[in-house]
């Protein structure tokens, strides 16, 4: 005689558990016959939403050094490697964050790691409007680095996981489009208050705001990652939110029984795991690359219009002239920045490749459309190829990026997804942090050195990018382990997702 339920033992790895009763001859459905057949409905779009906001007030707070530093260092007065230190130490400790919030999120989910480290963000980033010394900003900005580390990649992985295949590469496109509404957010901001007294702490101030309404959103209105508890046994709470689900998309609710395959949970070493390292060691390169360029380049935008480089100030139509005393961002710079920030929404378009001609090629053949741009914007013909060329570079650069992100997502099962995602965002923001130290570094012996850096490097990825790799598009995500190779997987799946507009299972 069985035991009852919340008495039974728990299963071991590998074991198949129904939620609501053991009956062999019950219908049992899967999380992804869930996921599919669940179709694009006001749950999933709530979802978005709440993620999109949480990702847009990280990616303010992640660009916020960026827009102040000027400032800072002309408040404290701080050596040079003093100010690369603000940077460089908010990029470590986004590692670290990125790197353990991931596993965290593996082990004990992904909703209660996501809301506490946007709260931790949140407070983090309201210290820094008031911080009395530089030490003290440098251990708010170490504080709120390993947050958003953590609640950035978290965010990208939760949003991803109760997508259905058709709409992943249109999901990432959305949460990409709340990044650069964080940066732009923030560059407005800066042209309001910047040059007002004490304008860089009402900067901060009022950058940090968006994230209190994020985490109140996430805590109130996120449930926990339906692929989380599937692989942690917890069939009762996932049950319940696969009703929710379907109640909010006004369907009706699946019949049967959920099956659920236990996993133990993902370590370091199944990053870069077999059969497929090669592959696992070609996307940490494309990481650290895509992210040493994307950032790198936000920065020294602004940095060759203040030296006129190409003549790029008479296309701007304005005068570098700043009457503080202080080495400072002026107004034409903060525009320059907000017009990089917009070249980030085509990039986003450019991303959605992915979902016609595949992954692969879309990855490669913007990679080295990039390349082509890089070149152009570090051979001075004329301000204006110059300064296209420089959009160009952003919008490749985005691309890249956002095809990464849902690479990893798709290439990775659900057990290790969290860690792996973590895994190379840290790697990647690694990238970050030696991108907008040796562009700082460089810049300060010409800033063709700087631009000759970022050649290296894209050639480097385009190198890479050369080498196979397997194509995701279309597969559903996988849960549990499996050697079956993914465009293997997706066909056998595919005549059962067919009917994902009808929304039950039959």
């Amino acid at each position: 005689m069985p035991l009852p339920r919340s008495t039974q033992p728990p299963a071991s790895v590998g074991q198949v558990v129904l939620a609501d009763k053991i009956d062999p001859v019950e219908e049992q459905f899967t999380v992804n016959e869930v996921v599919e057949r669940s179709g694009w409905g006001y749950y999933q779009q709530k979802m978005l939403l709440v993620t999109g906001i949480i990702t847009f007030a990280t990616s303010a707070e992640v660009w916020l050094v960026g827009i102040i530093l000027k400032n800072i260092k002309c408040e404290w007065d701080l050596s040079s490697s003093q100010e690369s230190l603000v940077t460089a130490i908010l990029f470590l400790f986004y590692s670290i964050g990125s790197l353990t919030c991931g596993y965290f999120a593996d082990k004990y989910g992904r909703w209660v790691v996501l809301v506490i480290t946007i709260f931790i963000t949140g407070i983090s980033g309201v210290a820094c409007a008031f911080a009395p010394s530089y030490y003290f900003f440098l251990i708010c900005r170490s504080f709120a680095g390993f947050a958003m580390g953590g609640n950035y990649a978290i965010c990208m992985v939760y949003s991803q996981e109760m997508m259905s295949a058709a709409q992943r590469a249109k999901t990432m496109f959305v949460m990409e489009a709340f990044v650069m509404g964080g940066f732009l957010y923030t560059c407005l901001v800066a042209l309001v208050v910047m040059h007002m007294d004490n304008g860089w702490r009402i900067q901060a101030f009022i950058t940090a705001m968006p994230l209190v309404v994020a985490a109140v959103l996430g805590l109130f209105l996120l449930d926990e990652s339906l692929r989380f508890l599937v692989i942690n046994g917890k069939v009762l709470e996932a049950r319940k939110i696969v009703d929710k689900i379907y109640k909010e998309n006004d369907l009706s609710p699946p019949k049967g029984s959920l099956t659920v395959i236990l996993e133990r949970k993902g370590t370091i070493a199944d990053v870069w795991a077999a059969p497929h390292t090669f592959e696992y060691i070609q996307l940490t390169i494309h990481w650290m690359c895509d992210n040493y360029l994307f950032f790198g380049v936000f920065l020294l935008g602004p940095n060759m219009l203040s030296d006129d480089y190409c003549g790029m100030v008479s296309w701007f139509n304005t005068t570098m002239v700043d009457d503080t005393g202080c080495d400072v961002y002026t107004n034409a710079e903060y525009w320059c920045l907000a017009v990089i920030a917009v070249a980030v929404f085509p990039g986003n378009m450019f991303s959605m490749l992915c979902d016609w001609i595949g992954r692969r090629t879309s990855f490669c053949g913007i990679i080295h459309a990039g390349l082509v741009s890089t070149i152009f914007m570090s051979v001075c013909i004329t301000s204006w190829v110059t300064i296209t060329a420089l959009i160009a570079c952003v919008v490749c650069y985005t691309a890249m990026t956002a095809i990464a992100w849902i690479y990893t997502l798709e290439l990775y099962a659900t057990y290790t997804r969290g860690t792996a995602t973590g895994v190379h965002n840290a790697i990647g923001k690694l990238g970050a942090a030696l991108g907008t130290y040796l562009t700082t570094y460089l810049y300060d012996y010409g800033v063709e050195y700087a631009l000759l850096s970022f050649v290296v490097v894209q050639s480097i990825n385009s190198l890479v990018a050369l080498c196979p790799k397997r194509e995701t598009m279309g597969a559903v995500l996988q849960d549990a382990r499996s050697k079956a190779p993914l465009r293997g997987f997706y066909e056998l799946e595919k005549q059962e997702t067919e009917t994902v507009s009808y929304g039950t299972i039959d």
